[in-house]
């Protein structure tokens, strides 16, 4: 299993073959998986690391949430909410990152 280590030390396991734009978080419950994705502040993306097992796979410093915008309402259409990041589905959490 990977794992990804935010600045304050907290470490997640994440699925395997994870990009900085799909990063995949399954918690143990909802509230588990509401906390992790809490942990993604900016102040915990000053300085990421990737690992695999006990190896550094990859250190990125200053990185930032993508921002989605909301998708054109077409005519007579209700507009849309742009799409959350992280994205909370019951005890999965996807993020996508990239660098400032």
């Amino acid at each position: 299993m990977d794992k990804i280590k935010l600045f304050d030390g907290t470490i997640l396991d994440i699925e395997d073959s994870a990009f900085l734009d799909h990063i995949v978080h399954i918690a143990k419950t909802a509230a588990k998986a509401k906390a992790a994705a809490d942990a993604f502040t900016a102040e915990n993306l000053r300085h990421v690391e990737f690992l695999h097992g006990d190896n550094i796979n990859g250190i990125y410093d200053n990185l930032a949430l993508v921002v989605y915008e909301a998708p054109a309402a077409e005519e007579g259409m209700e507009p849309q909410a742009p799409k959350a990041n992280p994205l909370i589905d019951g005890k999965t959490v996807t993020i996508a990152l990239c660098q400032m």
